[in-house]
This record gives C-alpha cells, sequence and structure tokens, in this order.
C-alpha cells in the first residue's frame, strides 16, 4: 500500500509510558471534551509516536478522531521556492474541519520554530502567513486546542541546539507536561492576589533593579482550554505550560541583567539594558556579534522601545535549558513590545515589600 510518508514505514511507532500519560492529561485535564467529540490531531512527521499516543487515548475515550500529517521536507521546499509575496490562505477543506471539531492537538516539528527551522524568518513567516486566518476560525468555531511543544525539539538538530540528545530533550519536555493545570493556576493567582493595578513593582537582579506599574490586562497560561478560554478567544494552550503575564504601564526606570534576550524567536546571550522614562537609554552585550546589534536596534524604534509584560514561570517539572525557560517555576521575563523578551538573571520580584520570588524561587 502507497505512503506518501515512506520514514513512518522504517520503524515501529513506539508507545511508551510517558506518551501514553501525556495522551491521558491531553483528554482528562487540558481539553476535558464532552463525550463523542470530533477531535483533529495535527502533527509534523517526526512526531508520529506522540500522535499514534494521543489517537489511541482519544479512541478509547469515544473520541471520533482524525489524524493528518504534514511533511517537513516538503514544507521546507515549499518555502525556498514560493513566490515573492505571496500569501498562504486555508483551503475550504481545512476550513470545514477547523468549523467541525471540538477538540484540536498540534504537534509541530522543528521547522516550525523560530529557533531550530532551517528557513530563514521572512520565509518561515510567509509559509505561516494562515495563522491569525486559523485563530479567527478557531475564534468562531469555539474549538479547544493544545499545542505539544515537544514536537518543536524532535529533531537531532533542533535537540543539538539546546546541547542535548534528542530524545532527552522531547522526554523532559513531555514529563513536564504533567504538572497540573490546577496547581499552575494556584501559583498564578497566588501572584496575581498581590498585584494590583497601578501597583509599583521592583525586579531585581543582583546589585540593579528596575521599577513599574501594572496594567489592567492579565493571562494565565495553565496548560489547558477551558469555557473562559474559549469566551476570551484564547483557543490554544500550550504543554507544558506554565506562566503568568501582566501588563506594564507607565514609567520603567532602572537597569537590568538578562541571561538572555530572545528577539523574533531567535535567542541571544545575555544583556544589560537601561530604562529611563519608559525608554531603553543604552545597553550592553558584549557577546553579541554585529548582526545581532543590528537586529535588536532595528527592533527597539518606536513603540518596542518600552516594557510591555512582565512574565513568571510557574512549572515545577522543567528545568532550564530545554527550550522552554520562560515557564520555568520562579523564572522572571520581561518583554519589550509583542516580539521579544529578555530572562532576568537570578531574578528577585517583589510588590509593595511583599516577596514573590527571590533569587529564581517561587514564594507563593
Amino acid at each position: 500500500m502507497y505512503s506518501p510518508f515512506p520514514q513512518l514505514k522504517k520503524e515501529a511507532i513506539e508507545l511508551n509510558d510517558l506518551k501514553e500519560k501525556v495522551a491521558k492529561h491531553i483528554f482528562s485535564r487540558s481539553l476535558q471534551l464532552k463525550k463523542n467529540s470530533s477531535v483533529l490531531i495535527e502533527t509534523w512527521d517526526c512526531n508520529a509516536d506522540i500522535a499514534g499516543a494521543i489517537e489511541l487515548e482519544g479512541r478509547l475515550r469515544g473520541h471520533s478522531v482524525l489524524t493528518i500529517f504534514n511533511n517537513s521536507e516538503t514544507f521546507v521546499e515549499f518555502s525556498k521556492k514560493m513566490p515573492k509575496n505571496k500569501k498562504v490562505n486555508l483551503g475550504k477543506h481545512e476550513l470545514s474541519l477547523l468549523r467541525n471539531t471540538d477538540g484540536y492537538v498540534f504537534i509541530p516539528g522543528p521547522e516550525l520554530s523560530f529557533s531550530s527551522t532551517s528557513l530563514d524568518l521572512e520565509k518561515l513567516r510567509a509559509a505561516t502567513s494562515y495563522n491569525m486566518e486559523w485563530y479567527r476560525t478557531a475564534a468562531e468555531s469555539k474549538l479547544r486546542g493544545v499545542r505539544v511543544t515537544a514536537g518543536y525539539f524532535n529533531s537531532e538538530r533542533a535537540a543539538a541546539l539546546l546541547g542535548k540528545s534528542r530524545e532527552e530533550v522531547v522526554d523532559h519536555l513531555l514529563n513536564a507536561s504533567l504538572e497540573e493545570p490546577a496547581v499552575l493556576l494556584k501559583r498564578a493567582k497566588g501572584i496575581s492576589k498581590h498585584i494590583r493595578t497601578g501597583g509599583r513593582i521592583a525586579v531585581d537582579s543582583g546589585d540593579m533593579g528596575v521599577t513599574f506599574k501594572a496594567g489592567k490586562e492579565e493571562e494565565i497560561e495553565d496548560a489547558r482550554t477551558d469555557d473562559s478560554d474559549v469566551k476570551r478567544k484564547s483557543n490554544m494552550s500550550a504543554l507544558p505550560g506554565g506562566e503568568y503575564y501582566r501588563q506594564i504601564i507607565g514609567a520603567t526606570d532602572g537597569r537590568i541583567s538578562f541571561s538572555s534576550v530572545t528577539v523574533g524567536g531567535r535567542r541571544y546571550p545575555g544583556a544589560e539594558l537601561e530604562f529611563s522614562g519608559g525608554k531603553i537609554v543604552s545597553y550592553t552585550a558584549d557577546s553579541w556579534d554585529d548582526q545581532e546589534r543590528q537586529n535588536f536596534d532595528m527592533y527597539i524604534r518606536g513603540k518596542n522601545n518600552s516594557l510591555s509584560y512582565l512574565a513568571v514561570g510557574l512549572n515545577s517539572r522543567l528545568k532550564p535549558g530545554y527550550g522552554r525557560d520562560v515557564d520555568v517555576s520562579g523564572t522572571v521575563s520581561l518583554w519589550l513590545g509583542q516580539a521579544a523578551y529578555g530572562i532576568v538573571k537570578e531574578p528577585t520580584l517583589s510588590v509593595a515589600g511583599k516577596m514573590l520570588v527571590e533569587g529564581g524561587n517561587l514564594k507563593v
């Protein structure tokens, strides 16, 4: 029988205990679908074993499950050869699937990750220009979705960027996906109750720090998509998850040290940024090359030249160095605009004298 994915025939799909546990977690915790729901699993070819475990669990629970595969090599070739300025739209068959789906599980591949793709960012953005259309349709359809982020690193090349083996990275991210959403939510609320709109917040790193005020906007990533998420049109959660976000308003003053800075999905080494009156007035980044400096200088022009969000990691199962550092319990991140953030080095977070994070340890 012909298969469009011959690589899937080379080795049997392995359904180990960890993948089975994650599959059960998705249906019992992350999505909590009604009986006899329609479930769509979209996966990249490298993640067939993870998708197989999820499909099996869904069928055992009585759901109607359809799994579709994306071919990595085809995606890369298309992205390289697609005409310039071409926009990719969803087909009517894809729209129909989304509009008639209750639960959606997405397992991305390394080629979709800004940090591990073999494509340049311009080509990757062009090849995925259907994203906004997808999210609009998902919101209209009120589907509940989850993204299994272990798929981003499920290749030897992608894992090598983290200095680890493919199996080590994937297994760690799958294990961290088992953190209970209720626990993540409790930790987030422990932070939230101390942060008030207009209240002064201090983030320190060693002998330096910044202060700013909290805005009204707040978001909690507790690794599940429930009724409140669907109502807010936030139809996708992430596994592993675990992050608390709060809007930053008003003037930011001070100097802060970051262990790393990520701009447009690209991770740069550490840097120190100085703020005055809410704007970046200088930065020191001795280990950045000329291209990184140029990219950062271009990014912080205009509205991106100020802090936008505070984020605190909540996941105690997750360790640093596995591509999801922002979710690690006690991590403090500060966002610049919508597409850049710095992870604060040895952070301390306090509000009106109440210590919420001390030396990278969550205190709530």
